[in-house]
């Protein structure tokens, strides 16, 4: 029995003064020691000793004799099938708890040429491995839909890539909804998935996330939601913010973020 392998396999996790947990993933065991616990294992290790009592209950968990290591899901390599591109750190809205402070550093984009890189190198591993599906996101620390030129392209390209070897393509984003008429167009009609952040009441909304110069937002992004429904996206996530502002309309029921599916 080669008890010193079993080392490898156990993880001390210190919680606080003279206690740890004890986790063995490949056992699926886990508890409670103290340091002289902790110790006494290590040493049961080291020693590769016969039972004694102090471990009796391990002993007959059969903690002491290595564990099997599951086959690697990673052997042959990572297997990227998604290309997620942060495409600026520009914003028209002026979000209060903005985590990226969107829209007040110097502007930066993503080039064309950067974004066409990705998506080329995530369609050479899935040709590949010869998968069937490819993803293209957009995120990143402002709204993609700022860099215009570059999601349409973008989205064109792998379009057009994906219909050439046969893919699968899922387009998908997070995005703020403060669009005009010709972006709806075309989110509805090229990408597959979106997430739009939305405070639900006008009230809310517009305080907690104005355009930039301070303007309203409830009205264009509540645009942008009719549309969607009536293109017969389906909505599929919803959860309230947290909001420290008093309103008056306690039984209406505040949306933080919709998902949309087409």
């Amino acid at each position: 029995m080669d008890s010193k392998n079993v080392l490898q396999q156990i993880f001390s996790i210190p919680v606080e003064e003279e206690k740890y947990i004890i986790y063995a993933p490949l056992k699926r065991i886990a508890f409670i020691a103290n340091t002289a616990m902790v110790n006494s294992i290590i040493d049961r290790c080291n020693r590769n000793s016969d039972k004694d009592s102090p471990h009796e209950f391990l002993e007959e968990l059969d903690f002491f004799t290595p564990g099997t290591i599951p086959e690697d899901d990673f052997q042959y390599g990572v297997q990227y099938d998604t290309v997620v591109l942060f495409l600026t750190n520009q914003c028209n809205l002026r979000c209060r708890y903005c985590y990226a402070s969107s829209g007040d550093y110097p502007k930066k984009e993503m080039s064309w040429e950067v974004a066409k890189a990705g998506i080329d190198f995530v369609l050479s591993q899935v040709q590949k491995r010869s998968l069937k599906d490819m993803t293209l996101g957009f995120h990143g620390g402002g709204e993609p839909t700022m860099n215009w030129n570059v999601l349409t392209r973008a989205t064109d390209y792998a379009h057009k890539k994906s219909q050439e070897y046969n893919l699968n393509l899922h387009v998908s984003g997070a995005f703020n909804g403060f669009w005009s008429e010709k972006i709806c167009n075309y989110i509805i009609q090229n990408l597959t998935e979106i997430s739009i952040s939305f405070d639900g009441l006008a009230e809310v909304q517009n305080r907690q996330r104005p355009s930039l110069g301070n303007g309203d937002s409830f009205e264009k992004v509540t645009n942008t939601m009719k549309r969607l429904d009536a293109a017969g996206w389906k909505r599929s996530h919803e959860s309230a913010p947290l909001c420290s502002h008093k309103i008056s309309l306690i039984d209406t029921i505040v949306v933080a973020t919709l998902l949309t599916l087409k």
